[in-house]
């Protein structure tokens, strides 16, 4: 992947008649684990709150978090270079390739406290993942695998 690359393809959003949406990616905009996910051996997620009265250490703390972030654009060269190692073998070890990605998100209730202009963004994200379930794809029924409370 070049930097600057974009890429046009179907988003699994919906819109209101049910067809899939076009859309173009910017691949140097869009965090790594969006679209295919970092599908690592090893993945450690920490949980933090934010300091109630200090927003400044916590936007310094973000700021250093966003150099180390991994792009779409580096996830899908490493994803073509380790189908290239591993020979198309499923399980195949691809010697010592091997890498470090870092993702972030936030909460609607952080990136308010964060960014005044918060309230601009889709109203999904305002209600929080569970109540996206059935518009972003997932299954409804709590018995279906892959349901929110599993």
């Amino acid at each position: 992947m070049q930097p600057n690359s974009s890429v046009e393809g179907t988003s699994r959003a919906r819109s209101a008649d049910a067809n899939p949406v076009p859309v173009r990616c910017r691949f140097e905009e869009i965090q790594g684990n969006v679209l295919g996910g970092f599908n690592k051996d090893l993945q450690v997620f920490m949980f933090l709150r934010m300091a109630e009265n200090d927003l400044v250490s916590t936007r310094s703390w973000l700021h250093d978090c966003a150099a180390r972030l991994t792009w779409l654009d580096e996830v899908a060269s490493f994803k073509k270079k380790f189908r290239a190692f591993a020979g198309g073998t499923s399980g195949a070890d691809p010697g010592n390739l091997s890498s470090i990605w870092m993702n972030i998100a936030l909460s609607y209730p952080a990136l308010l406290r964060l960014v005044p202009d918060a309230t601009q963004f889709d109203p999904v994200f305002a209600g929080g993942m569970a109540a996206a379930v059935g518009r972003l794809g997932d299954p409804m029924d709590p018995n279906v695998r892959g349901h929110i409370s599993k």
